[in-house]
């Protein structure tokens, strides 16, 4: 009896979608360090990094699960910047995307939020805390500082130079109905339409509809930019619920 060697085809038939992260870090020395660092926290995840934006663009992969662009000390409001923002999230429009930057400035938080950035991410975190705030981002989740939410007067101080509107946060959020004010909370937290519509026992279209209304009462660009002005708004009702002593 001839003995056939099953072990390749069992092997092919395994084989399971590649994922892919990019990782955008133009210093050669810091784009290595952080690569090994990702590779070692991912393993099954496959890698490809890049010196710029562009050369990112210009990558093409099947399953693209997460961008993670390494900004430095650069602030969102260059033109260089705003116009590699602009390229990136053209190229791809449903990939979250994670900015990991040396600045913790509000006012450069809210710019990148408003433009389509999924989570800001900061060098001063510990690398194991970082990976879990990566792969929280990848799973549909937004994600900003804390250091971002304890100016809880930033809207209001704001002169308009830095890219942050003066809208008022409180009159806002008190005019939004108890459903609404539902699924804020769980925008807030990061959670996507499918969670969201088992949680509170509604439709996804149902869910749609709310966010879009969410999004036209508090002149909000998109759901991330909800979620950071949510947590700015759970800051300031905490702070003045705390008893003074």
């Amino acid at each position: 009896m001839t003995n056939i060697a099953m072990g390749p085809a069992k092997k092919q038939s395994e084989k399971t979608e590649e994922r892919v992260t990019i990782l955008i870090e133009p210093r050669s020395l810091t784009r290595q360090c952080f690569s090994a660092w990702l590779e070692q926290g991912e393993p099954d995840m496959a890698l490809r990094a890049f010196g710029t934006p562009l050369a990112a663009v210009d990558h093409r992969a099947a399953s693209i699960t997460l961008i993670i662009w390494s900004t430095g000390a650069s602030s969102i409001a260059s033109s260089l910047m705003s116009a590699d923002l602009k390229r990136l999230r053209q190229s791809y429009p449903a990939v979250p995307l994670a900015m990991l930057a040396d600045r913790d400035d509000p006012a450069d938080i809210r710019e990148a939020i408003r433009r389509g950035v999924n989570g800001y991410v900061s060098t001063s975190l510990d690398r194991r805390e970082a990976l879990e705030v990566l792969r929280f981002i990848r799973a549909g989740g937004t994600y900003v500082p804390a250091s971002a939410l304890v100016d809880a007067d930033l809207s209001a101080q704001s002169d308009g130079s830095g890219g942050v509107d003066n809208r008022p946060a409180r009159a806002t959020f008190d005019d939004l109905t108890p459903r609404e004010a539902d699924v804020v909370e769980r925008l807030r937290l990061g959670k996507p339409n499918k969670v969201i519509a088992h949680e509170l026992e509604i439709s996804e279209s149902t869910v749609k509809v709310f966010v879009h209304r969410i999004l036209h009462k508090l002149g909000a660009v998109n759901r991330t930019e909800v979620a950071y002005l949510a947590q700015q708004w759970a800051d300031r009702a905490e702070t003045r619920s705390e008893p003074v002593v």
